[in-house]
């Protein structure tokens, strides 16, 4: 007896469905809406999906593409139906890796042949050896791969950067066919003032965070923007995590402006429109970014500019038991959050603001000689004034930039909504602004900028 979780709002067919697979011995589980696809698969332990592909709530393409995304339920076989059963429905229900296709209507007994086929062929699986914590530690080592791994489905090909917390690889997706990125989140390299996090205690612990890990995941990959980093994925060993994400073919706007040095108004008004945009979707979601900088910022070969790491920081500041943690970067976290107030998004935009500052001046707004002072400097010093530094802007460009900056948060705008307004009535002309990424830097670039676990031992020089 298999287990059959069966999608689809026709009431008549989904009736259908049911009857003829209890008829021949199974398990069903129904359901007419396909947006709880990979939480029922998951739950009920299905074998198999038979899912309708004209749904209002969610399609079925949508449906089964989010069903492959996740690696606790993507070698599930997957059985469309369809009413239109034309050849691009079939076509591309079978490029986002639907294991058969049958139309409406159908014969019963077709139907439980084709799904005890399905149930019958080996399970999808990972392609080759599991990376470990030893080789993610060799790989971080000599920036390179070495023989054939893997993160749980996804072959892991090349490194491509290196961060504080582990490593992003180059990879490809064996099931859907496609380049993805993914990124290492190495439970004992998590940075924590001078020092790490505890290395996970116990497979418990480690079972723990990767779990908190999904939790925040589910949440992020509901929304999709062209202006922020898709996320398909997230899995994990003992000893790390990762998540397997959109490959941007390009460069962090770090490695960018390390080789260039700044930008022209006109591009850092390009560049601001752009990262307001996948700010202003997620803060629409509730979801807060807590590390708005250069390194989090990828310029794509295509001229594309997308926001990464939504939900990261959140989940690596959960990780450490201390109380009081902050996750950031010093010089890009906002002075309510360093003196102890909620992460909001308004903060997002203090992080926005460092940003646009950066790429127009090559400076930091609030600068110190290491990260300390720089977080000293965030709460209590002067501002470097943006007029002086950058004396080609706008007056309107330079009064943006110290709202966004401003210590107090009400003083900064009120949503990312009204930062793209003011940007567009700016006088710089922003054009198309097209980053010429190719060949820059061919190397593995680690930002000196490094987001950091501050407990309140670190924080504590300047809030008394």
């Amino acid at each position: 007896m298999a287990t059959i979780l069966v999608i689809d709002d026709d009431p008549d067919a989904l009736l259908l469905v049911d009857a003829a697979l209890t008829r021949a011995g199974h398990r069903v589980v129904t359901s007419s809406d396909a947006r709880d696809i990979t939480e029922l698969t998951a739950e009920h332990g299905a074998d198999a999906v038979v899912l309708d592909v004209l749904m209002p709530e969610m399609s079925g393409h949508d449906a089964l593409q989010a069903l492959r995304n996740r690696a606790t339920t993507g070698g599930v076989p997957v059985l469309l139906l369809s009413a239109q059963a034309e050849g691009q429905d079939r076509v591309k229900g079978l490029r986002q890796g639907a294991d058969d296709f049958l139309g409406k209507p159908f014969e019963p007994e077709e139907l439980v042949l084709r799904i005890e086929r399905l149930v019958a062929q080996p399970a999808r699986g990972s392609a080759g050896p599991e990376l470990n914590g030893a080789q993610l530690q060799q790989a971080q080592r000599e920036g390179k791969v070495e023989g054939t791994l893997y993160l749980g489905r996804y072959q892991a090909l090349e490194v491509v950067g290196e961060g504080g917390s582990g490593l992003v690889f180059r990879g490809w997706d064996p099931w859907l066919k496609r380049p993805v990125a993914l990124k290492t989140l190495r439970f004992d390299q998590l940075e924590v003032g001078a020092g790490m996090l505890a290395r996970a205690r116990n497979a418990d612990s480690a079972s723990r965070q990767v779990a908190d890990l999904l939790h925040e995941a589910v949440t992020v990959a509901r929304f999709t923007h062209a202006n922020i980093v898709t996320l398909f994925d997230v899995g994990g060993a003992r000893d790390y995590a990762f998540l397997a994400m959109e490959f941007v073919d390009g460069m962090s706007l770090a490695e960018y402006l390390a080789a260039v040095g700044v930008l022209e108004p006109g591009e850092a008004l390009h560049l601001g429109l752009a990262i307001s945009a996948g700010l202003e979707v997620a803060h629409r979601e509730r979801i807060v970014h807590q590390d708005v900088k250069p390194g989090n910022i990828l310029l794509g070969r295509d001229g594309s500019i997308k926001v990464s790491d939504f939900g990261v920081a959140q989940l690596i500041a959960s990780l450490n038991e201390e109380e009081e943690t902050i996750f950031g970067t010093p010089g890009y976290l906002p002075p309510e959050v360093l003196l102890g107030e909620t992460y909001s998004e308004r903060a997002d935009l203090f992080g926005l603001g460092v940003v646009l500052f950066q790429a127009l001046t090559g400076m930091l707004p609030y600068t110190g000689k290491n990260p300390q002072q720089r977080l000293l400097a965030t709460v209590h010093g002067e501002m470097t004034s943006a007029r002086d530094a950058a004396p080609g802007i706008s007056e309107e460009f330079v009064q943006l930039l110290a709202d966004l900056l401003a210590r107090e948060p009400k003083r900064r705008p009120a949503s990312a909504a009204e930062v793209i307004v003011r940007l567009r009535a700016l006088p710089e002309a922003p054009g198309i602004w097209h980053p010429n990424v190719f060949g820059v830097r061919e190397r593995p670039f680690r930002s000196a900028a490094t987001s950091r676990v501050m407990a309140p031992s670190d924080l504590a020089a300047f809030r008394g």
